[in-house]
Protein backbone atom coordinates (compact mmCIF):
# COMPACT_ATOMS: atom_id res chain seq x y z
CA UNK A 1 0.00 0.00 0.00
CA UNK A 2 1.53 3.30 -0.98
CA UNK A 3 2.15 5.88 1.45
CA UNK A 4 3.18 9.43 1.99
CA UNK A 5 6.92 10.56 3.09
CA UNK A 6 8.29 13.90 3.33
CA UNK A 7 12.35 14.52 2.99
CA UNK A 8 14.49 17.13 2.73
CA UNK A 9 16.99 16.36 -0.12
CA UNK A 10 20.38 16.51 0.67
CA UNK A 11 21.17 14.87 -2.77
CA UNK A 12 19.98 15.10 -6.05
CA UNK A 13 22.92 13.50 -7.98
CA UNK A 14 24.39 12.32 -11.75
CA UNK A 15 24.43 8.66 -12.26
CA UNK A 16 23.53 6.37 -15.54
CA UNK A 17 20.42 6.84 -16.73
CA UNK A 18 19.31 9.37 -14.28
CA UNK A 19 19.20 10.35 -10.71
CA UNK A 20 20.07 9.67 -7.46
CA UNK A 21 18.08 11.21 -4.92
CA UNK A 22 18.80 10.46 -1.13
CA UNK A 23 17.95 12.64 2.23
CA UNK A 24 16.60 12.51 5.66
CA UNK A 25 12.95 13.12 6.65
CA UNK A 26 11.33 15.74 7.51
CA UNK A 27 9.55 15.32 10.87
CA UNK A 28 6.50 17.76 12.60
CA UNK A 29 8.84 18.71 14.99
CA UNK A 30 11.52 20.31 12.41
CA UNK A 31 13.67 17.46 13.35
CA UNK A 32 15.51 15.44 10.90
CA UNK A 33 14.31 11.65 11.16
CA UNK A 34 16.34 8.98 8.85
CA UNK A 35 17.72 8.96 5.93
CA UNK A 36 15.46 7.56 2.50
CA UNK A 37 16.99 7.04 -0.86
CA UNK A 38 13.73 6.89 -2.94
CA UNK A 39 14.89 3.82 -5.91
CA UNK A 40 13.11 2.92 -8.78
CA UNK A 41 11.48 -0.18 -9.40
CA UNK A 42 13.47 -1.06 -12.37
CA UNK A 43 16.77 -3.05 -12.00
CA UNK A 44 19.32 -0.64 -11.76
CA UNK A 45 16.77 1.90 -9.07
CA UNK A 46 17.63 4.79 -11.18
CA UNK A 47 15.56 7.88 -10.72
CA UNK A 48 14.55 8.88 -14.06
CA UNK A 49 14.37 12.74 -14.57
CA UNK A 50 10.90 13.03 -15.26
CA UNK A 51 10.69 11.33 -11.53
CA UNK A 52 12.71 13.73 -9.74
CA UNK A 53 10.67 16.83 -11.73
CA UNK A 54 7.64 18.40 -9.80
CA UNK A 55 4.25 19.30 -12.18
CA UNK A 56 5.55 23.09 -12.99
CA UNK A 57 8.57 21.24 -14.96
CA UNK A 58 11.51 22.13 -12.34
CA UNK A 59 13.83 19.87 -11.10
CA UNK A 60 13.58 18.85 -7.25
CA UNK A 61 16.70 20.98 -5.35
CA UNK A 62 19.10 20.61 -2.68
CA UNK A 63 17.13 21.54 0.53
CA UNK A 64 13.87 21.45 -0.81
CA UNK A 65 11.40 19.38 1.01
CA UNK A 66 9.46 17.37 -0.82
CA UNK A 67 6.28 15.28 -0.18
CA UNK A 68 6.47 12.23 -2.48
CA UNK A 69 5.25 8.51 -2.05
CA UNK A 70 6.75 5.49 -1.51
CA UNK A 71 5.82 1.56 -1.89
CA UNK A 72 7.63 -0.25 0.50
CA UNK A 73 11.26 -0.57 2.21
CA UNK A 74 14.10 -2.35 -0.21
CA UNK A 75 17.24 -2.57 1.50
CA UNK A 76 20.05 -4.00 -0.75
CA UNK A 77 23.10 -4.83 1.35
CA UNK A 78 24.65 -1.62 3.00
CA UNK A 79 22.25 0.49 1.14
CA UNK A 80 19.87 0.42 4.27
CA UNK A 81 18.01 3.40 3.23
CA UNK A 82 16.65 2.15 -0.28
CA UNK A 83 12.60 2.72 -0.53
CA UNK A 84 10.97 1.96 -3.57
CA UNK A 85 9.07 5.09 -4.95
CA UNK A 86 5.74 5.28 -6.04
CA UNK A 87 6.46 6.87 -9.65
CA UNK A 88 2.72 7.15 -10.25
CA UNK A 89 2.67 10.31 -7.61
CA UNK A 90 4.18 13.43 -9.00
CA UNK A 91 6.67 15.19 -6.55
CA UNK A 92 5.59 18.19 -4.79
CA UNK A 93 8.07 20.90 -2.98
CA UNK A 94 6.39 21.64 0.74
CA UNK A 95 9.32 24.33 1.58
CA UNK A 96 12.85 24.21 1.60
CA UNK A 97 15.64 24.29 4.88
CA UNK A 98 17.75 27.24 5.31
CA UNK A 99 21.84 26.74 5.96
CA UNK A 100 21.16 27.48 9.25
CA UNK A 101 18.25 24.99 9.82
CA UNK A 102 20.84 22.16 8.22
CA UNK A 103 22.95 22.04 10.58
CA UNK A 104 20.95 20.31 13.13
CA UNK A 105 21.31 16.80 10.11
CA UNK A 106 25.31 17.47 10.11
CA UNK A 107 26.70 14.39 11.51
CA UNK A 108 29.72 13.51 13.56
CA UNK A 109 32.11 11.80 11.30
CA UNK A 110 32.38 8.06 12.09
CA UNK A 111 36.44 7.93 12.52
CA UNK A 112 36.14 5.92 8.99
CA UNK A 113 34.19 6.50 5.68
CA UNK A 114 32.54 2.55 6.08
CA UNK A 115 36.12 1.29 5.64
CA UNK A 116 39.36 2.54 4.23
CA UNK A 117 42.28 1.26 2.41
CA UNK A 118 41.41 0.45 -1.50
CA UNK A 119 42.41 3.10 -3.65
CA UNK A 120 41.17 3.64 -7.52
CA UNK A 121 44.26 5.07 -9.65
CA UNK A 122 42.55 8.64 -9.51
CA UNK A 123 41.50 8.40 -6.24
CA UNK A 124 42.43 7.86 -2.74
CA UNK A 125 40.12 5.35 0.28
CA UNK A 126 37.24 5.80 -2.59
CA UNK A 127 36.46 2.08 -2.77
CA UNK A 128 35.52 -0.62 -0.89
CA UNK A 129 35.59 -4.26 -2.04
CA UNK A 130 32.05 -5.92 -2.36
CA UNK A 131 32.85 -8.77 0.52
CA UNK A 132 33.71 -6.23 2.87
CA UNK A 133 30.65 -4.00 1.97
CA UNK A 134 28.33 -6.90 3.40
CA UNK A 135 29.56 -6.11 6.92
CA UNK A 136 27.99 -2.58 6.48
CA UNK A 137 24.87 -1.13 7.49
CA UNK A 138 24.19 2.67 5.88
CA UNK A 139 25.34 3.91 3.25
CA UNK A 140 25.07 8.03 3.36
CA UNK A 141 26.26 10.86 5.29
CA UNK A 142 26.08 14.44 5.67
CA UNK A 143 29.56 15.65 6.85
CA UNK A 144 30.94 19.87 7.40
CA UNK A 145 34.00 20.31 5.94
CA UNK A 146 36.16 22.83 5.93
CA UNK A 147 39.39 23.98 4.19
CA UNK A 148 38.82 21.12 1.14
CA UNK A 149 40.14 21.19 -2.79
CA UNK A 150 37.90 20.61 -5.69
CA UNK A 151 40.34 18.92 -8.30
CA UNK A 152 39.49 19.36 -12.02
CA UNK A 153 41.67 17.11 -14.14
CA UNK A 154 41.65 14.56 -17.10
CA UNK A 155 41.30 10.87 -16.22
CA UNK A 156 41.86 7.79 -18.15
CA UNK A 157 40.05 5.04 -16.96
CA UNK A 158 37.94 2.05 -18.79
CA UNK A 159 39.62 2.38 -21.72
CA UNK A 160 38.86 6.28 -22.56
CA UNK A 161 39.91 9.66 -20.84
CA UNK A 162 37.30 12.25 -19.76
CA UNK A 163 37.76 15.51 -17.43
CA UNK A 164 36.59 14.46 -13.93
CA UNK A 165 35.61 16.83 -10.62
CA UNK A 166 37.11 15.11 -7.10
CA UNK A 167 36.73 16.10 -3.86
CA UNK A 168 39.95 15.84 -2.00
CA UNK A 169 40.12 16.26 2.16
CA UNK A 170 40.92 14.88 5.39
CA UNK A 171 38.56 13.50 7.96
CA UNK A 172 39.53 11.64 11.28
CA UNK A 173 43.44 11.67 10.04
CA UNK A 174 42.36 9.45 6.83
CA UNK A 175 42.82 11.54 3.00
CA UNK A 176 40.22 10.93 0.54
CA UNK A 177 40.03 11.54 -3.03
CA UNK A 178 36.17 10.81 -3.98
CA UNK A 179 34.30 11.58 -7.38
CA UNK A 180 31.84 14.24 -7.28
CA UNK A 181 28.48 13.56 -8.88
CA UNK A 182 26.69 16.46 -7.90
CA UNK A 183 25.44 17.88 -11.59
CA UNK A 184 25.02 21.45 -10.73
CA UNK A 185 28.69 21.66 -9.31
CA UNK A 186 29.92 19.22 -12.24
CA UNK A 187 28.71 21.93 -14.40
CA UNK A 188 30.11 24.71 -12.60
CA UNK A 189 34.02 23.21 -11.86
CA UNK A 190 33.94 21.24 -15.36
CA UNK A 191 33.60 24.44 -17.41
CA UNK A 192 36.60 26.44 -15.60
CA UNK A 193 40.44 24.96 -16.07
CA UNK A 194 41.82 21.99 -15.36
CA UNK A 195 43.47 22.62 -11.61
CA UNK A 196 42.91 23.03 -7.77
CA UNK A 197 39.63 24.98 -6.24
CA UNK A 198 39.33 25.76 -2.61
CA UNK A 199 36.24 25.87 -1.11
CA UNK A 200 36.04 26.77 2.23
CA UNK A 201 33.07 25.87 4.22
CA UNK A 202 30.57 23.27 3.07
CA UNK A 203 28.09 20.47 4.53
CA UNK A 204 28.69 17.26 1.92
CA UNK A 205 26.91 14.11 1.05
CA UNK A 206 28.95 11.46 1.08
CA UNK A 207 27.11 8.21 -0.34
CA UNK A 208 28.33 4.53 -0.99
CA UNK A 209 27.26 3.27 -4.11
CA UNK A 210 25.43 -0.04 -5.13
CA UNK A 211 28.24 -2.82 -5.77
CA UNK A 212 29.94 -2.97 -9.75
CA UNK A 213 32.30 -5.04 -10.63
CA UNK A 214 32.59 -6.78 -7.22
CA UNK A 215 33.23 -2.89 -5.85
CA UNK A 216 31.31 -0.45 -3.88
CA UNK A 217 32.29 3.31 -4.38
CA UNK A 218 32.33 6.53 -2.22
CA UNK A 219 31.22 9.47 -4.16
CA UNK A 220 30.37 12.89 -3.18
CA UNK A 221 26.81 13.04 -4.19
CA UNK A 222 25.82 16.87 -3.27
CA UNK A 223 27.99 19.76 -1.81
CA UNK A 224 26.03 22.47 -0.18
CA UNK A 225 27.78 25.54 0.55
CA UNK A 226 26.16 29.03 2.58
CA UNK A 227 26.05 30.61 -0.77
CA UNK A 228 24.29 27.62 -2.39
CA UNK A 229 21.32 27.35 0.49
CA UNK A 230 20.20 30.71 -0.14
CA UNK A 231 18.96 29.87 -4.15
Amino acid sequence: MPYSSRIVCLANSRRDGGRCVAGRESLESGAFGKWVRPIGDRPDHEIWLSEQRYSDGHDARLLDIIEMRMTKHAPEGHQSENYILDSSYTWTKASRVSWDELSAAVERFPGALWLDGESTKHGQNDKVSETRAKTLSNSLILLELHNFVLRVANENSWNRTQRKVRAKFTCGGAQYILAVTDPIIEDKYLAARDGEYAVNKARVCVSLGGAFKGVCYKLVAAIITPESAKG
